[in-house]
């Protein structure tokens, strides 16, 4: 049987999958393609909406329908590790009995750790409504857009899934963020809290002190690598 070192839970979205499975090939220390490492992907864009999850238990339970299949699956394989690249989907999960002998290496938790390492940073917290709802992100040294902002980040994230980055989303977020910052005169630190965002990465990294919770996770799993 082949052994995976660990497997993904993708289609929230695609092109985030995608990102992270681009950020794996780069990241990864091989010579040969034998030598990279091996994991499992579950693309499951049918998955519900995770924002809508958080607020109707309907769409909550169908849901958690799709994860009781994915760990199913892990188990049928004998796969110890998963994580998914959808910052929302943590919290959802974070409810959800995970199987004995599963562990999620969790993105969130070890994005909040790089962000307590650096406590006297002020950090922008660019997200979800579902995540900000949750607070998942939440720190003493966290800012946040005001309701106006937030709602135009939204409509970009849903673009984004949609029609992938584009020079007018990259400006629009570019504005966005300028708004959202211009009152600090500090040096202001962007997390990309949804993973839709991590996509910008490469257009903002520049210009801006980034924190991106996509390649902190691809960190991570490349650390399960047998």
């Amino acid at each position: 049987m082949i052994k995976y070192d660990f497997a993904i839970l993708g289609g929230m979205g695609t092109l985030a999958t995608i990102k992270l499975l681009e950020l794996l090939y780069e990241k990864d220390d091989f010579k040969v393609e034998q030598d990279h490492v091996n994991y499992l992907v579950s693309n499951i864009p049918s998955i519900p909406d995770r924002t809508k999850a958080l607020e109707d238990p309907l769409t909550k339970e169908k849901f958690n329908l799709y994860i009781d299949d994915f760990f199913k699956q892990l188990n049928t394989l004998k796969i110890k590790y998963f994580a998914t690249p959808c910052n929302t989907a943590h919290a959802l999960l974070s409810k959800i009995k995970i199987p004995k002998g599963l562990t999620l290496i969790n993105m969130v938790q070890l994005t909040q750790k790089n962000i307590l390492n650096n406590p006297n940073h002020k950090v922008l917290i660019l997200a979800t409504e579902g995540t900000l709802k949750l607070k998942l992100y939440h720190m003493p040294n966290s800012l946040y857009l005001n309701k106006t902002l937030n709602k135009r980040l939204m409509s970009l994230i849903y673009k984004t899934k949609v029609n992938g980055v584009n020079k007018t989303l990259t400006n629009e977020l570019i504005k966005i963020i300028q708004d959202g910052t211009k009152d600090y005169k500090e040096h202001i630190y962007i997390l990309l809290g949804c993973t839709e965002l991590s996509l910008y990465y490469d257009d903002l990294v520049n210009d801006y002190n980034l924190i991106d919770p996509l390649r902190i996770l691809t960190k991570n799993l490349l650390k399960l690598k047998s």
